[in-house]
């Protein structure tokens, strides 16, 4: 709770917060309806002992007012019902217009995604050796090359991993929505070090193509046509697979050249009106000036 709601007053305005919480979570009925708790490590399922736990009214009320960051995303790798959510659509093929984010990031918003709901339990034994919903949410930001918002990240993880449950015979439906507000939390790539990668991977399969040439020419020179054609079909794969990586290449860095060129937009624009409001500022004084000789 310290850093609930010690630490994190201390963010700025513009700021963006992720809370990440992995561990048990109970609903409990009230006369008010159905409330979800998180219990941290020394929390507690009796009811005479529920002021051990964190209540999402808690979190609503108490906590995330107390945040002072613009954006706030809670991932609670818990299953629990009673979030007091509110929800609403979400476009599962999103705009990347870089006008668009600025709209859906300029208002304020504390937002939560949970591995599931009430009565059902986390799943082990996912990607990576994490649960299934955290797996899941690991592997969707690594393979992000463009921005994601949180609706459309819980989306995303809804299908997966109610999916990945079925598959095991378990149900497992996480839930998503926002607590107060009406903007959205952003995960952006990092676009230095996906270009990085991506030109690794270019020079990783032209090397393996120019491998493959050169025990083409030995096989001719043995005059194996078996192995000629095996040789000359892992080429056309790796070609294929090089073209592919070339494209991702090519649309990174075109990705790239907009969002900086979006962003020196916005400098200029910036700039602009800071211009015009000094101008404003400088005829408001003159004007001022000149009814001040007027009145004298």
């Amino acid at each position: 709770m310290k850093i609930l709601q010690g630490d994190l007053t201390e963010t700025g305005a513009n700021d963006a917060v992720l809370i990440y919480f992995a561990g048990h979570g109970i609903t409990r009925k009230t006369a008010q309806g159905m409330l979800g708790y998180l219990l941290p490590s020394d929390g507690s399922v009796k009811r005479n002992e529920m002021h051990k736990n964190i209540s999402m009214q808690q979190i609503k009320s108490d906590i995330c007012p107390l945040i002072q960051a613009k954006h706030v995303l809670i991932i609670a790798d818990a299953c629990f019902g009673g979030l007091l959510l509110s929800t609403r659509a979400t476009n599962s093929m999103p705009s990347y217009d870089f006008s668009y984010l600025k709209e859906i990031t300029s208002e304020r918003v504390r937002q939560i995604i949970t591995a599931g709901g009430m009565d059902e339990r986390v799943l082990d034994d996912g990607r990576g050796g994490h649960s299934v919903f955290t797996g899941r949410f690991i592997e969707k930001l690594e393979q992000m090359d463009r921005y994601i918002t949180a609706r459309q990240l819980g989306e995303d993880l809804k299908q997966k991993v109610y999916s990945d449950a079925m598959d095991r015979g378990h149900t497992q439906r996480p839930h998503v929505g926002e607590i107060y507000g009406v903007g959205d939390f952003v995960f952006i790539p990092d676009i230095a070090k996906k270009q990085q990668a991506m030109n690794e991977e270019v020079n990783r399969l032209q090397s393996e193509i120019d491998r493959l040439e050169a025990l083409k020419v030995s096989a001719r020179q043995l005059e194996s046509k078996a192995q000629l054609r095996e040789i000359e079909r892992e080429q056309l794969l790796k070609q294929a697979s090089l073209k592919q990586a070339q494209l991702k290449q090519q649309a990174s860095e075109r990705e790239a050249r907009l969002r900086d060129q979006a962003l020196a937009e916005e400098q200029r624009q910036l700039a602009e009106a800071e211009q015009r409001k000094q101008q404003q500022s400088y005829q408001l004084a003159m004007l001022t000036q000149k009814a001040e000789k007027l009145r004298k």
